[in-house]
């Protein structure tokens, strides 16, 4: 049972890390378009993430970036983002409750069966959260521009990854301490 714990513990603090990267990560979105007007080609690049959209256009040799933050540039953005935005700040709160809950577990309550279900608890609420704020984006993304795989980037997959093993956690954890 203790290698199983410590397996456990190094799953939750991977999952922890790549919650926090997935936040972090400017590029959850990103395509381009390229137009030709008067046979100048105008290629333009859109890069969107939970806290900002950045706009490139390169004409001719120019190379002009614009980026534009949700929070501080009082753009009006949708909804969907706000949504987003919360339900992975909640799914990060719970994994790193879930991270201090099993360093707990692991250190100081090794035979307490409930501090084991309160891991369990807070992994899959985590997971779940994560998973809505997940959904939520890639229906955002086939709603603005036709859904492509290809559009979704690093954020979005660290999201699914994350999710995917504080699911697993979760889980193990749940059947190891029945």
């Amino acid at each position: 049972m203790p290698c199983l714990l410590y397996l456990i513990f190094v799953i939750i603090t991977v999952a922890f890390v790549t919650t926090l990267i997935a936040l972090a990560v400017p590029v959850w979105q990103d395509s381009s378009v390229q137009t030709v007007m008067s046979s100048v080609t105008v290629k333009t690049y859109t890069y969107s993430g939970l806290w900002s959209v950045c706009t490139r256009t390169e004409i001719v040799g120019m190379d002009t970036l614009s980026c534009d933050t949700y929070l501080e540039d009082a753009i009006d953005y949708p909804g969907s983002v706000k949504g987003v935005q919360a339900m992975m700040i909640i799914g990060g709160a719970l994994s790193a409750a879930a991270f201090v809950a099993i360093i707990l577990k692991w250190c100081c309550f090794k035979t307490s069966d409930i501090l084991g279900k309160i891991v369990s608890i807070l992994c899959i609420g985590a997971a779940v959260f994560l998973l809505i704020g997940a959904i939520v984006w890639s229906t955002k993304v086939k709603k603005d521009q036709g859904f492509d795989a290809k559009d979704l980037n690093a954020g979005f997959a660290l999201t699914i990854i994350a999710a995917a093993l504080l699911l697993v956690a979760g889980v193990v954890v749940c059947f190891l301490e029945s």
